[in-house]
């Protein structure tokens, strides 16, 4: 089942999946505030309307009454839209276990329950976060390039496999070489204010990074201040 809101050039249109009288709500919530918006309680549905409408964010409830929100979410990372922003709306963090080791990780969570204020705020947030990337599509430090418009990293001009995560830490690090991010300024800058991860998740996606660059590279990138964070550096 669809529930579709009028959609006029120059509104972004969200993809709410999940509960349709929940979603329901939401819309009317969005609407209000200047979007168009979508609505689908079915997997299969929902990644069609991704492909057909393409939507500027997407929200997926975790508890989608037909299908699962993994499978739509693999669908968008692999098949459909792999740059689109999805959030997970979540119980608890038990439910996206595993998500944020796998190349298919959500944009963002937020945690149920949430306000409408809050989700409104979050989609800004991303909505922003990817018209900047639109302003400046390529950045370029030290042989490493980041095409903010694909997705993609390149060393030297071969093609840097990263997940998502991997791949906006790359970005922040990128436009500020050399500079040293602690743990609580990286969660800050790449997962905003309201996402539910734990600082330690820094050091984990940091590693993977460093790994991917040194195999290509043969040298570290990613410096270790102790005590302090991580940089990007040349040296």
């Amino acid at each position: 089942m669809t529930a579709i809101a009028g959609f006029s050039e120059g509104k972004p249109l969200v993809l709410l999946i999940g509960d349709v009288s929940f979603g329901n709500l939401l819309q009317y919530v969005l609407e209000s505030e200047g979007f168009s918006s979508l609505v689908s309680d079915d997997a299969a549905e929902a990644v069609e309307l991704s492909r057909r409408r393409q939507p500027n964010v997407v929200t997926l409830d975790t508890n989608l009454p037909r299908g699962s929100f993994r499978d739509v979410l693999w669908q968008m990372r692999k098949e459909t839209r792999q740059d689109v922003p999805v959030m997970l709306l979540a119980s608890n963090m038990g439910e996206v276990r595993g998500l944020y080791s796998s190349e298919y990780e959500p944009t963002d969570i937020v945690l149920k329950p949430f306000s409408p204020a809050t989700l409104v705020g979050r989609i800004r947030y991303l909505l922003d976060a990817r018209y900047r990337s639109e302003a400046e599509p390529l950045l370029c430090f030290a042989g490493i390039s980041v095409d903010r418009n694909t997705y993609r990293a390149y060393l030297d001009g071969d093609h840097i496999p990263l997940s998502p995560t991997e791949f906006r830490l790359l970005e922040h690090l990128v436009r500020h070489p050399r500079r040293v991010f602690s743990r609580a300024k990286l969660l800050e800058q790449i997962w905003g204010d309201q996402i539910h991860v734990v600082p330690r998740t820094i050091d984990v996606h940091m590693s993977r990074l460093r790994k991917a660059l040194s195999n290509h590279a043969g040298k570290t990138f990613i410096r270790t201040v102790r005590s302090v964070g991580y940089s990007l550096d040349s040296e």
